[in-house]
């Protein structure tokens, strides 16, 4: 560039190799957050939003299969605490306090299950598109595995839409496309 002084020069390039720099890393993400999003557990009919609270990871149910019994909203029927077994199944957190330790796992946390209303602790492991949640009762130790919903049928990894519904948890997406196995029966 003629008549363009070199100190202005040596600046824009500068920030054009910070801009491209900048660029290739952010699509990169912290391995912390590579859990973060939607997953499917199609053993309790559920779909699962998995999010960052504060410095841990949670998680709670943003859909399932069947969310009525008899035309009214499942509920926390089994809970312990008699108080709460009017709360909704919908938006009710399973997953508390996790954090991330390395090696795609993440650990120190618990798993609610509302079908039996107890709370176990539990490690995660991220598996490629699988995620593994490992519950221990002492001295049993069981593995359930959770996958991204866009192997069950597109759905997002990410919330924005997710909704329940009977046969369907987008609002933008037509019914039966989220499928899953259930007691070998597709859903």
């Amino acid at each position: 560039m003629a008549g363009t002084p070199t100190w202005i020069t040596r600046i824009g390039a500068f920030l054009l190799m910070g801009m491209v720099v900048a660029s290739a890393s952010h699509g990169q993400g912290k391995p912390e957050d590579a859990i973060l999003g939607a997953w499917d557990d199609h053993d309790q009919g559920a779909l699962i939003e998995v999010f960052r609270c504060g410095e841990l990871t949670c998680g709670k149910i943003v859909g399932l299969h069947d969310p009525d019994t008899d035309g009214k909203p499942k509920l926390d029927a089994n809970n312990p605490d008699k108080d709460l077994r009017s709360r909704p199944i919908i938006g009710l957190q399973v997953l508390t306090g996790f954090k991330y330790g390395g090696n795609n796992t993440w650990t120190g946390g618990s798993v609610y299950s509302p079908e039996r209303g107890k709370t176990y602790s539990a490690t995660l492991m991220l598996v490629g598109d699988r995620l593994d949640v490992k519950v221990s009762v002492w001295p049993i130790h069981k593995t359930v595995e959770w996958i991204r919903p866009a192997k069950a049928g597109e759905i997002p990894k990410t919330g924005g839409g997710l909704r329940s519904g009977k046969t369907n948890c987008l609002a933008s997406m037509p019914q039966g496309h989220w499928i899953a196995r259930r007691n070998g029966k597709i859903w």
